[in-house]
């Protein structure tokens, strides 16, 4: 029977941001599937997502890596649109683009299209799951297809890593499972074919339902267009029932789906399940997994179970932990240890978010001193831990948290429709439709319970990681370990690794001061002091932009409303979005930053660009605790070298923004950043990187690493760098760091945008100016410049072509890559 197509039941409106232009309206149809229609007048495209509730969770392990096959196979063709390639057709011919995705607990297919041509894209992409045709042929083809995006996964460290700490997971929970599937978990080049098809066929049937499905629709059509679009398609989605419920597939199928947790908004919360719990082990917690990576890396992790989190929203207490825990101001772990030359870059967060758990994870990446005395950097964090255990007062950071949320969700232009619409669309499964957006931002304004959740932040409930080479020696050396654990191999990837438990961890449980660390140097975070005082609008702002924005308004370009003998001042003021925001762009014109001055002119000097490179990365990691605060409230800072010299970007909130910005130049210019800790440090990590970076990688990577030597005569090839890299000092650097400032070539050119007024612009850029008095002699006379700043790109001879061939060096990639680039001979040549 025809579903009646024309009933839907309205439902909650999406509670949106004050600076979020969309217009929403959320629905479901008689069949059952959530739908929102999103009107964007400022997009160029219509973005369409759907998102299926059921994921690799509801994979039979006999199957693994059914639901990825079956995402797989959904793009290819359908009994209205049979042939395999007319979606990926017609998208290409009319600037469009897919994808899709596979996880645990759900299955999201995306596409976006010129919007004068979505019409049609949106009725193929319908009909995949209306009639999908799942033909023969294409399961053998398409399984090669799989396997060969398990093959590239091979060579990644974060799915090497993923894939053994689901080695030790229990291994009858869904999260043990191999999600991605290979050519032997679906065997589609033997007689069993057919069964594998037969199984596909059976979960799109059982799991693809209409009340499973959640559609989001992004374009500049109306609302009653996007209905009109959506409503008879999607309401032909039908409900199916297995054929033969108490067949063997069909058992399988059925069977597995009862290990996928319910994760959709609205149904009863899973009761706590953990994959990892000290049980799995004998109580012998806390436990190591060590294993060796393929690109050169010192990670130590601290993954700590939680119960489940995902249903407590606007009140989710992992919010304070990240802040707690992730903090890199004064007084935080990450500021002790790094102030000790012992870490690179620590993270905190949620490492799982389930439906029927969590886990939490401090992530860090070490030095070579951090390697050697890793148990202490576990100790200060155990010990941080602690503190917030003795907090009585939570409630503050809570505040502060929901204060910063708050800010920035009303505050947060639209993403780009192809980015949103899936995101909604996962959204509105887990969090329902009026707080899709806004579950993680709209916070309540009393702190949750959140004892359970901080006592589990213990020695006795932590499984660690350690991913080195460092580390792999270390446990090679060991000859004895206890029952149970030792050496051992993940099963899929074929990885080797160790798990051990940590036998004597008694100064974990109270650390004492060592000459390396004092934790009594820790200490929860002060107020921040970089939160926006206002969130005005300057009196320029014109009246018509602050009612609404003005999306349509044509951009007027920026305005040169300074020209003295230091350099030019831009501004442009935002009056179409009228946001309280504002963008710095200060690029300190100067050729010796990448190039060394000889008899014949400037010229590209790899030692030089190695330095400026590394003089960058020692600024940004000295600053790191000093602006932590900063970018907590929205002012974010970068900066950057390139061969038209050195480049501050400075963005966020408007208020403080230019006071940051002028710390900053003062603190680079001063240079009393360039200390040893922090030298040794980013020459550690560049010698690393460099010296793995072919040996290591996917091959695609490495083919756009060929082209850009062919094509760029700035660009000095890895062996080259990695050698000067190998012979740079701390006095090198310092040295680099005068010589940059000692050029006679200096120029600025500055960029101001945003919610800023002409005066205040110029009073900036005059503080600025002050800055480099020293050097006004040398640049007070301005002349046309002979040397020309920016990228360059060698130009072919008409009709001349290349083909270059490497071989990999990476010993564990298994897949090639052709890489095909095409010069345009039009001058000026800008895509026009």
């Amino acid at each position: 029977m025809k579903v009646p197509i024309h009933e839907i039941d309205p439902l909650p409106t999406v509670e949106k941001g004050k600076s979020d232009w969309r217009v929403y309206k959320s629905f479901r149809l008689h069949n059952g599937v959530t739908c929102t229609v999103v009107n964007d007048k400022e997009s160029k495209t219509t973005a369409v997502a759907c998102a299926v509730h059921v994921g690799a969770a509801a994979d039979p392990r006999e199957m693994s890596g059914l639901a990825h096959f079956c995402e797989h196979m959904c793009f290819l063709g359908s009994e209205k649109y049979p042939g395999e390639n007319d979606y990926k057709r017609y998208l290409s011919a009319h600037g469009g683009r897919s994808n899709a995705s596979t996880s645990l607990h759900l299955t999201t297919y995306k596409f976006d299209v010129l919007a004068p041509y979505a019409e049609k894209a949106l009725d193929i992409f319908s009909n995949f799951f209306i009639a999908p045709l799942f033909t023969l042929s294409g399961t053998s083809r398409e399984v090669q297809a799989v396997d060969s995006e398990n093959s590239k996964n091979l060579t990644s460290d974060a799915r090497r890593r993923l894939q053994v700490v689901k080695d030790i997971a229990d291994q009858s929970h869904y999260y043990s499972k191999f999600t991605t599937g290979n050519a032997s978990t679906l065997p589609a080049e033997t007689e069993e074919t057919e069964r594998v098809r037969s199984a596909l066929l059976a979960f799109h049937i059982f799991h693809y339902q209409p009340q499973n499905i959640t559609v989001v629709i992004v374009g500049p059509q109306s609302l009653e267009q996007l209905e009109k679009w959506i409503i008879p398609r999607f309401g032909e989605i039908p409900s199916k029932q297995l054929d033969n419920p108490n067949g063997e597939v069909e058992m399988l199928i059925t069977n597995s789906a009862k290990d996928m947790p319910e994760f959709s908004y609205g149904n009863p919360v899973p009761t706590y399940s953990p994959a990892f719990t000290p049980r799995l082990q004998n109580y012998q917690w806390p436990i190591l997994i060590t294993l060796k990576p393929l690109r050169s890396m010192r990670k130590l992790t601290l993954n700590f179970p939680l119960p489940p989190t995902r249903h407590l929203l606007r009140k989710n207490p992992t919010h304070v932990l990240s802040h707690l825990l992730g903090h890199e101001g004064p007084g935080s772990p990450f500021s002790v240890l790094q102030t000790a030359g012992m870490l690179s870059a620590l993270s905190a967060g949620c490492r799982i978010s389930g439906p029927d758990q969590t886990v939490f994870q401090v992530d860090l990446s070490l030095t070579e001193l951090g390697e050697k005395e890793w148990k202490q950097v576990v100790a200060l964090i155990l010990e941080h831990c602690r503190l917030i255990r003795k907090e009585k007062d939570l409630q503050r950071f809570w505040n502060e948290k929901r204060t910063l949320a708050q800010m920035q969700f009303h505050h947060a232009s639209p993403r780009q429709a192809y980015v949103f619409a899936p995101m909604l669309a996962q959204s509105i499964v887990s969090c329902g439709t009026k707080l899709s957006l806004s579950s993680d931002w709209i916070l309540e304004e009393e702190i949750p319970d959140i004892e359970q959740f901080v006592s589990c932040l213990a020695a006795e409930n932590c499984f660690l990681e350690r991913c080195s080479e460092v580390a792999w020696n270390e446990m090679k050396a060991e000859s004895e370990f206890d029952a149970g654990f030792g050496k051992k191999k993940e099963r899929w990837y074929g990885i080797d690794y160790y798990l051990i438990n940590v036998r004597d961890f008694s100064n974990w449980e109270r650390m004492d001061k060592t000459d390396l660390l004092d934790p009594t140097t820790l200490h929860l975070p002060t107020p921040n002091r970089f939160i926006p005082r206002s969130l005005e609008l300057v009196e320029e702002v014109p009246i018509e932009a602050r009612e609404k924005p003005r999306i349509c308004k044509e951009i007027d370009p920026p305005k040169l409303i300074l020209n003295n003998h230091l350099g030019r001042l831009w501004h442009r003021l935002d009056d179409r979005y009228a946001l309280p925001k504002s963008h710095i762009s200060f690029l300190i014109r100067n050729p010796a930053v990448h190039h060394r001055l000889t008899e014949g002119g400037w010229e590209f000097d790899p030692e030089i660009s190695v330095h400026s490179s590394m003089l960058t990365a020692v600024f940004s990691q000295a600053l790191a605790q000093e602006t932590y605060d900063a970018e907590l409230a929205g002012l974010h800072w970068n900066l950057s070298s390139s061969t038209a010299g050195i480049c501050l970007t400075c963005f966020g909130y408007s208020d403080r923004l230019s006071d940051l910005a002028i710390q900053l130049l003062q603190d680079f210019f001063a240079g009393d950043f360039i200390q040893d800790s922090y030298s040794r440090s980013i020459k550690d990590h560049t010698i690393r990187s460099l010296r793995t970076y072919l040996s290591s990688g996917r091959a695609d990577s490495h083919a756009a690493y060929y082209q850009n030597l062919l094509f760029s005569p700035k660009q000095s090839e890895v062996a080259v760098s990695l050698e000067l890299a190998k012979v740079s000092t701390l006095e090198s650097i310092k040295a680099h760091h005068r010589r940059v400032f000692e050029s006679k070539e200096i120029e600025i050119d500055c960029l101001y945008t945003g919610n800023v007024s002409e005066q205040h612009a110029r009073n900036f850029f005059l503080k600025t100016n002050k800055l480099f008095s020293g050097l006004e002699n040398a640049m007070h006379s301005r002349r046309p410049r002979a040397f020309l700043t920016g990228p360059e790109v060698k130009r072919l001879n008409c009709g001349q072509d290349f083909e270059l061939h490497f071989g990999s060096e990476n010993k564990e990639e298994e897949n090639g890559a052709v890489l095909m680039t095409f010069q345009s001979m039009i001058p000026g040549f800008c895509g026009k």
